[in-house]
């Protein structure tokens, strides 16, 4: 294992807050293969939503993944302040290459029409760069309502 790579990657991780943007509805649901409610909704464009916000992830020393608290930078309406991350894939040298998050929604809404309803809302982004020669990003996200 590179612990100094991991390590690297980690610090990284939880040094700026990352910007995080999502489309929710019907139509880029199915386009991304969901087979859930959200994603045999009307498909029209006017019901989809963008949710954007800054999260700063922290994390909890001792676990192996790493694994940590997300924290909203700024009040929402829409999500709970805080919830939980971890990593979920690794690469040989057990540098971390994705993680996934949970927080709590309130309920999105598109006009009328909910398209998510209150609970947990899951997000998944691959992590490209090495924090040294490359900056780090997160890419590749998806958010996931169950």
């Amino acid at each position: 294992a590179d612990s100094a790579a991991a390590e690297l990657v980690l610090s990284e991780l939880c040094e700026p807050e990352w910007a995080i943007r999502c489309e929710l509805g019907a139509a880029v649901a199915s386009s991304l293969g969901g087979s859930g409610s959200l994603a045999r909704g009307r498909t029209d464009a006017s019901t989809d939503v963008r949710l954007d916000c800054g999260v700063r992830f922290e994390i909890d020393a001792g676990f192996d993944p790493p694994q940590g608290t997300v924290r909203l930078a700024r009040p929402s309406r829409l999500l709970a302040a805080e919830g939980f991350w971890k990593v979920s894939e690794t690469d040989d040298r057990d540098v971390p290459k994705a993680i996934s998050w949970r927080l709590q929604s309130t309920g999105i809404r598109a006009g009328e029409e909910e398209l998510v309803p209150p609970g947990p809302l899951y997000f998944n982004a691959l992590l490209e760069g090495d924090g040294s020669t490359l900056p780090l990003q997160l890419t590749a996200g998806r958010v996931t309502a169950k």
